[in-house]
């Protein structure tokens, strides 16, 4: 995992917000020498579901794409051509509406995410996952994931994102 800073900015928003393939490729390989660490390290066996953080309709519709499933498919591309099988399980969605998080302070991304994730399907009830997204600032995402998939009896085997925010940096 790499710190956020000027370049890996650069990097996360040519990946999400301009279809830069590599920058996706880039951000790919990061979580997928993450998850690959990961599975060596707890003794993981095939197959692994990857949950990603849900990105909002409004992003998605601006977008034109959701950026983090596409991200999702090529780490499992790398890792499938290691010998790992994985799969992108997108099992969160958003129940409400959300402000964008660019502009919030933690205190409001948390009350901002406070009980907005919810499970789309029950698939994965009481399976295992890894949770993956690109970037950690705050941990109010990843915070609201956690909840949404622990009340679901699922268990998350590890956390994984491509850069994070140093403490008390970018974030006010």
């Amino acid at each position: 995992m790499r710190n956020y800073d000027k370049e890996s900015s650069k990097v996360i928003l040519l990946a999400k917000e301009g279809s830069n393939k590599k920058a996706i490729q880039l951000i790919s390989l990061s979580l997928f020498t993450l998850i690959q660490s990961l599975t060596y390290e707890l003794n993981l066996y095939n197959p692994i579901n990857i949950v990603t953080i849900p990105s909002s309709g409004r992003s998605i519709m601006k977008r034109g794409r959701n950026y983090i499933d596409e991200v999702c498919i090529e780490v499992i591309k790398l890792l499938r051509s290691s010998s790992i099988h994985a799969f992108n399980t997108p099992v969160l969605n958003h129940v409400r509406k959300v402000k964008d998080q660019s502009n919030l302070n933690k205190i409001q991304r948390f009350n901002n995410l406070e009980n907005a994730y919810s499970l789309k399907d029950q698939s994965l009830v009481g399976g295992t996952c890894i949770l993956m997204d690109d970037l950690i600032t705050t941990g109010s995402s990843i915070s609201e994931a956690i909840r949404a998939l622990s009340e679901a009896k699922i268990t998350i085997l590890g956390v994984v994102t491509a850069c994070a925010v140093e403490r008390n940096s970018l974030i006010r």
